[in-house]
């Protein structure tokens, strides 16, 4: 409980290596940050080695991404109608 600056130190207290706040609001998305210590140590190490892993999205052909996805939809939507 708190205000967001609160539970972003208590999250790192507990041991969180990162914080998420994914609302969009900018007021507490500024709070969640001043709130952050810089990542050192194990935490900058796991972090750098994440975002080693993490794969990189190729060209998609979103014309066709929507199209399946539309597809997709009404075939979920009849089976539920």
């Amino acid at each position: 409980s708190g205000d967001y600056a609160s539970r972003t130190q208590s999250s790192f207290a507990a041991g969180c290596d990162v914080v998420l706040h994914c609302n969009g609001s900018m007021a507490e998305m500024a709070a969640v940050a001043e709130a952050c210590p810089l990542l050192e140590g194990k935490a900058a190490w796991r972090a750098r080695v994440a975002l080693e892993r993490a794969v990189r999205p190729g060209d998609a052909d979103e014309a066709a991404l929507r199209a399946e996805f539309a597809q997709t939809l009404a075939t979920v939507a009849a089976r539920i109608a």
